[in-house]
């Protein structure tokens, strides 16, 4: 998991204006087709400004908010909604031309709802996230060529709550950690409008701190699992495009991304984003 605030970081931290601001908007897709499985989409729009206070160093923060929502299959016969704001912190430095370091922690209020069977609740929780990465930089022509490894941690709260037939459910913490390696490549040429283009592959292990269970069917869901994210972007200035005084001078960022695209569980995304610097 990379947020897009930091992509645009680590891109553009080291122009010459000192500060910076930033919009962009996320659209994902799930789907896990194993017994008990699930189809969602989830929704995320963040906005923020950033300042340079040396060559080599940027911080910044964000507001975001975000929506998500889950529908289960006949095995479990119930949907999940959830969605609130979320304050970001985060900033990038560039020790020297080889490598790169950046890092975001984020702090989310969270609404949720939840329907399984004939019951239903509403409850509130909050979520920690933190992030961090380290990039290294080298210049093939016409490629740049990064390979990085990064570090997630994750965990969030849920309130206690009472379901509309009186069920008290309690107070629950889960925690999720992941660690990640892979490696982009992006080029100066111009592909469209302009825009250069990047790819990226990511391979991720994941651990969740929850026991293993086996369903009726014989399938195994491991919360130590491994994940592939493939990933290719459009990248540049919009000078001059659509005739927009506005967007001149500002930086285009577009993505999409899958992440296990021929397993049972996958999921898809495409970010845009608008940077201005001043």
């Amino acid at each position: 998991m990379s947020p897009v605030q930091i992509e645009l970081a680590e891109n553009h931290a080291y122009a010459t204006s000192s500060t910076g601001c930033y919009v962009s908007y996320t659209a994902g897709k799930y789907i896990n087709t194993r017994e008990g499985g699930y189809e969602g989409f989830s929704r995320n729009i963040t906005g923020g400004v950033d300042f340079i206070f040396s060559e080599t160093l940027m911080f910044g923060a964000g507001l975001g908010y975000e929506y998500s929502e889950l529908e289960f299959d006949n095995a479990l016969d119930g949907s999940t909604t959830k969605n609130g704001w979320r304050l970001d912190a985060y900033g990038a430095s560039k020790p020297s031309d080889l490598f790169s370091i950046e890092g975001l922690v984020s702090y989310s209020w969270l609404d949720n709802s939840i329907s399984a069977a004939s019951e239903t609740g509403d409850f509130t929780s909050n979520r920690f996230y933190g992030f961090g990465k380290v990039n290294g930089h080298f210049d093939v022509e016409p490629y740049q060529i990064s390979p990085y490894v990064s570090f997630d941690y994750l965990t969030e709260t849920t309130d206690s709550y009472t379901t509309n037939f009186g069920t008290a459910i309690g107070s629950v913490r889960t925690e999720a950690i992941a660690t990640a390696g892979g490696i982009r490549v992006s080029t100066n040429d111009s592909l469209i409008l302009g825009l250069s283009s990047f790819a990226t592959y990511e391979f991720k292990y994941h651990w969740t701190g929850t026991e293993a269970a086996t369903l009726n069917s014989g399938d195994v869901v491991d919360p130590s699992d491994c994940s592939s994210t493939f990933a290719f972007g459009l990248s540049g200035p919009m000078n001059d495009v659509f005739g927009v005084d506005w967007l001149d001078g500002a930086t285009l960022d577009l993505s999409v991304q899958a992440v296990n695209p021929l397993a049972r569980e996958r999921s898809y995304s495409a970010t845009g984003g608008l940077r201005w610097r001043f």
